[in-house]
């Protein structure tokens, strides 16, 4: 399992990025003490024999991983979902993308803190590449939406470290936002 929800996120929009998609849209809510999570994207989608490999922990399609020979982002999810009594769903289409929705109790004993959030955030935006990450956040009723372009053309190149700090200093003052809104 992973320590904090920013490293399931990271594993869910590496493996879209991986999977050549041009878009990819993550979708974070914490509302009525769940987490929903949804992340879709256009790449080469799975057919099911394929989305049933990618379940289990010791699968990897070949050459996806170099320096190992599992398979991580779907399958933790899945155990995460299980251990908390939440719900996974994954739906994939060869040609046409995947979307993967995940729904828990945030109060949960086994449930990953939101804690940490900003650096995993940071860190998909800043994957190489040439795609497009969405985000809509919200916790309660209050909402941001950022897009990795428009982070690119306010903070510069992403991959820099001052590029780095800006958006993680952005994204705090998002979250920072959000909590204070969510708490009136």
């Amino acid at each position: 399992m992973h320590e904090g929800l920013g490293e399931y996120l990271a594993e869910l929009v590496h493996n879209s990025v991986q999977a050549g998609a041009a878009v990819v849209s993550l979708e974070l809510t914490e509302r009525d003490q769940r987490v929903v999570l949804t992340v879709t994207d256009d790449g080469k989608g799975m057919d099911q024999a394929t989305l049933a490999r990618a379940l289990d922990p010791f699968y990897t399609e070949a050459g996806k991983h170099p320096s190992r020979r599992v398979g991580l982002g779907l399958s933790f999810l899945k155990q995460l979902c299980e251990a908390t009594g939440g719900t996974m769903e994954v739906d994939s289409t060869p040609g046409r993308g995947t979307r993967v929705h995940a729904d828990y109790p945030a109060a949960h004993a086994d449930a990953p803190p939101v804690d940490g959030l900003v650096a995993g955030l940071a860190m998909l935006f800043g994957y190489e590449g040439d795609y497009e990450l969405q985000l809509r956040r919200a916790v309660g009723d209050e909402t941001y939406e950022v897009s990795r372009r428009e982070l690119a053309e306010a903070v510069g190149g992403l991959h820099t470290v001052e590029g780095q700090t800006l958006l993680r200093e952005f994204l705090e003052s998002n979250e920072a936002e959000l909590r204070t809104a969510a708490t009136r």
